[in-house]
């Protein structure tokens, strides 16, 4: 499955539907390391892009709904930007609790300013 995936991704790198669902086989396989850097990366370079691709929904349903749980099922804090995504995900199944729960333990681990400024005021308003 992940070599399909990396071959979408050769031939449509901008896709970043074929890059969530590569994070969900590295994490379903626990391969929290390269699930990790993805996330880095996506994060880094459009995060709310990224974090409203991924809670889109229309009148199928959920398109990532699959996704959802390779990221709650896998929590690891060694690997912040991943949870920050799980985080974000929790808050749009409304469970504002774990989501703060994650943001107050990776907060210190965070360093890209957009993100570390959505948690703080998340934390803020607790």
């Amino acid at each position: 499955m992940i070599n399909h995936l990396k071959m979408a991704l050769f031939y449509d790198p901008h896709n970043h539907k074929y890059t969530l669902n590569m994070i969900k086989v590295l994490l379903d396989n626990k391969n929290y390391t390269q699930a990790e850097d993805i996330c880095k990366i996506l994060l880094y370079k459009n995060s709310e892009e990224i974090i409203k691709l991924l809670l889109t929904k229309d009148w199928f349903g959920q398109w990532f709904g699959n996704v959802f749980d390779s990221f709650t099922k896998n929590i690891d804090l060694n690997f912040p930007y991943t949870c920050y995504i799980t985080a974000r995900i929790m808050e749009y199944k409304n469970e504002p609790q774990s989501a703060n729960a994650i943001y107050t333990l990776i907060n210190d681990k965070i360093v890209y300013p957009n993100l570390k400024k959505y948690i703080q005021n998340k934390l803020s308003k607790g």
